[in-house]
């Protein structure tokens, strides 16, 4: 869960400006014989909240509205447009009033950046039915990755054209080439790339090149360049970009993880996260009790006090907010399960497995980034864990109250803790009474003094060089 602020989504960049005013001025379309002065009518049940994205049958899912009818004399043309990249949906504004008759699908990565893009084409008067925020642009090709939140209404065929924009500050290098190679695999033969850069016009170049065979310069202003590439064949080369590694718990067996470029700690484990969770398991294992004045017994053991933790019978419900590839919080179940079978003086490997499945439906793993769900789903499945995957910017519907022994969170700290909040306030609001809320931070001052706002009082706890904060509900 790793959104930016809002902030960002509104301005324009130089990558923009320069793909925008491209496709003022495009010819592409013009054997398609669409008018651009043809307009989709606004279907007045369109919804106009940008806050009321989720359908009740698709909880993790953007919301579909109602289809935009064309008059009976004007049939969609079957062309499809792809713009990934733009955060503020500011190219796919200027791409469907340019071709108003043709699909264009807007993709993002991440929750918040797909709500962004939804309520600016609803300010324009535009449909925003298709916008997608899945782990890859498409189902064509051969991206391993499940989609997340992929809107059903949409066909699996290729698209016709596709626009991408690339800054600095929005993309790692592996993500963009890995995004440029599922474009490739999602385009129709003899279809174009409109792609624009920041940086180095020479080193974006060098990048295109590396999965783009055709490619021209169509412009280079002071701040960013433009080029199209056309789909002749296959990619220069294709790569697999999914890395896999191994973690693991004091005590506890190594659980292997694969992540994908823009899942949060990929290629390795994060420390902070390994930090959480290595005082996320003791705590999951009794090795701490809650003192007086906590809700605890004071000996050492949980509330029930019969040394048993969660729902008395063995269970834990446990949320883990911005879980990324699920590090922290698979590491915390299995811990648990493993204690639990070593802990039965007539366990076997039978008892284990009925624990496993016990434990199952104990977890709760949220992110607002579609490839760390999608990494995360991987990476429960792999260790028989099966969990609850929420695709959301903004924590637990807010329905859900009291149901969570154990919240671990591993929020990030710009934006002046804005988010950082958001993890609190679902903490909070998610744990029952006598639940245990678990952060991580380098430095402690700032969070600490959040969460404090929001519990009574935070006790620091010193691991691997992080602060792990422990409040109880």
């Amino acid at each position: 869960m790793r959104a930016t602020g809002k902030a960002m989504e509104k301005k324009v960049t130089y990558a923009e400006a320069i793909l925008v005013d491209e496709i003022k001025v495009l010819k592409v379309f013009n054997v398609l014989n669409v008018s651009n002065d043809l307009k989709l009518p606004t279907d007045p049940k369109d919804p106009k909240d940008p806050n009321d994205l989720k359908d009740p049958k698709l909880p993790n899912d953007l919301k579909l509205p109602n289809d935009h009818k064309l008059p009976n004399d004007h049939k969609l043309p079957n062309r499809r447009i792809l713009v990934a990249g733009n955060r503020s949906g500011g190219v796919a504004v200027a791409a469907m009033r340019r071709w108003p008759e043709a699909e264009v699908v807007a993709h993002a990565f991440d929750f918040h950046h797909a709500r962004a893009i939804r309520k600016r084409l609803l300010d324009e008067g535009l449909p925003a039915r298709n916008v997608r925020c899945s782990a890859g642009v498409g189902s064509m090709g051969t991206d391993p990755m499940p989609s997340v939140g992929t809107d059903p209404i949409l066909e699996c065929q290729p698209f016709d054209v596709a626009f991408f924009m690339t800054t600095p500050q929005s993309m790692p290098a592996e993500l963009v080439l890995d995004q440029l190679q599922d474009i490739h695999a999602n385009l129709a033969e003899g279809g174009s790339l409109y792609a624009a850069f920041e940086g180095d016009p020479d080193e974006a170049l060098k990048t295109i090149r590396l999965v783009w065979k055709n490619v021209n310069v169509l412009k280079r202003a002071k701040h960013a360049v433009l080029f199209r590439a056309v789909k002749r064949g296959a990619p220069v080369k294709t790569r697999d970009f999914a890395a896999t590694w191994e973690a693991s718990v004091p005590g506890g067996e190594p659980l292997t993880f694969t992540t994908y470029p823009g899942c949060f700690c990929h290629r390795r484990p994060d420390a902070g996260g390994l930090a959480l969770a290595e005082v996320a398991a003791r705590e999951g294992n009794g090795e701490r009790g809650m003192g007086k004045g906590e809700g605890g017994t004071g000996n050492g053991e949980r509330g029930t006090g019969n040394g048993e933790w969660g729902t008395g019978n063995g269970e834990w419900k446990i949320l883990d907010m911005g879980c990324g590839c699920g590090l922290v919080g698979l590491l915390v179940v299995d811990a648990i399960r493993r204690q639990s079978s070593i802990s039965n003086p007539q366990s076997s490997i039978l008892n284990l497995q009925s624990s496993i499945l016990n434990l199952q439906s104990s977890i709760t793993l949220i992110d607002s980034h579609a490839r760390a769900i999608a990494a995360a789903k991987v990476n429960a499945a792999r260790a028989g864990i099966e969990a609850e995957f929420i695709l959301s910017d903004d924590g637990l519907p807010r329905g859900r109250v009291g149901e969570y022994d154990l919240f671990v969170g591993n929020p990030p700290y710009y934006s002046d803790y804005r988010i950082a909040e958001v993890f609190l306030e679902t903490a909070y609001r998610a744990l029952k009474p006598g639940g245990v809320c678990l952060t991580v931070v380098k430095t402690a001052t700032g969070l600490l003094a959040l969460q404090e706002k929001y519990f009574r009082k935070a006790e620091v706890i010193k691991r691997r060089g992080y602060c792990v904060l422990r409040s109880v509900r």
